[in-house]
């Protein structure tokens, strides 16, 4: 993924693919948890004041929101 300067906020498919295989495999680990921290909404529906959407947001929380 290009990056093209410091206001423009995203989530390579390479992030997404450790976060999803990496971070949130718990499977085996019940007292573990995963925190997940931005300096910017990731998603900013109704948010007001916020700089710019962050690309592959919608698949960030996707894949967190399927890990059983």
């Amino acid at each position: 993924m290009e990056h093209f300067g410091q206001w423009e906020y995203a989530f390579s498919p390479e992030q997404l693919n450790w976060l999803a295989n990496e971070a949130l495999h718990l499977r085996g680990k019940p007292d573990w948890r995963v925190l997940i921290v931005s300096h910017v909404a990731i998603l900013q529906d109704e948010v007001f004041g916020a700089d710019f959407p962050v690309r592959n947001g919608e698949a960030l929380w996707g894949d967190c929101m399927r890990i059983p």
